[in-house]
């Protein structure tokens, strides 16, 4: 368990910097990667082979920084966790506690449904500077228990998220402004390994399948999708007429 409570612009030497704080802002970009190999026989026939059973994930987005004490715990982590592996809250999937909870608690009352937390993984409660980092006992459709109390007590404002383990890109950078205690960064983290389990037992989604392949129901909405028809010709262009080639 790790609590972080700062009264002043200065970074207490007993934290650990080995989880980001801050909440970027939105939207944060979540993207899944499945690496496949494709085997094609004399035939002509394809066929697609997983090569993993769970996506990689990769986090993307950027943080608004306001006070000199954000920033430097911000470049302490960073500087630290490189090149090994920090902690990333999914703030994406945070959800806010339902009822106030005074320390030493070791349950809150949340929509874990929501949060995608898993038991056994870690956690995260965060209202304002105050924060604590969690190792998840159950998880129910309404509570989450911890295998420590907290240390801190919070009201119905702070959030909750899961916590996943993650390396950052080597091309993170930060941009500071004029003004002491103002700056951004953008990040990209990518998953240490999956969840598990990776689907969440407190999901009861049930999908239909035809001949052992999942239909999808809904049609995709969104978004720009390109065609482009490739006729193979080739046009040779000078002073008079245009000549196709073939």
């Amino acid at each position: 368990r790790c609590s972080r409570d700062w009264s002043s612009d200065v970074c207490s030497s007993d934290l650990a910097f080995d989880i980001h704080l801050q909440i970027p802002e939105v939207p944060i970009t979540e993207e899944w990667d499945w690496l496949t190999d494709l085997q094609t026989t004399q035939d002509g026939s394809e066929d697609s082979v997983p090569l993993l059973r769970y996506p990689k994930r990769t986090f993307k987005g950027n943080y608004q920084f306001d006070t000199v004490a954000d920033i430097r715990y911000y470049l302490a982590t960073m500087f630290k966790s490189q090149p090994g592996v920090l902690k990333f809250p999914l703030f994406q999937y945070a959800v806010p506690l339902k009822a106030s909870v005074t320390a030493p608690a070791t349950s809150i009352t949340v929509n874990a449904d929501r949060c995608d937390a898993r038991a056994g993984g870690m956690g995260l409660i965060i209202e304002g500077d105050k924060s604590d980092l969690v190792t998840i006992d159950t998880v129910s459709s309404t509570t989450i228990t911890f295998l420590l109390p907290i240390a801190n007590s919070y009201t119905k404002r702070a959030i909750f998220c899961a916590v996943v383990s993650a390396y950052s890109s080597g091309n993170a950078n930060v941009t500071r402004k004029a003004v002491d205690g103002v700056a951004t960064a953008s990040f990209t983290f990518m998953e240490y390994q999956p969840q598990a389990p990776f689907v969440s037992p407190l999901n009861t989604e049930v999908l239909t399948y035809y001949d052992s392949l999942p239909i999808i129901t809904d049609n995709v909405e969104g978004g720009d999708y390109t065609q482009t028809l490739s006729t193979g010709a080739e046009i040779n262009e000078f002073i008079g007429i245009p000549e196709r080639i073939r």
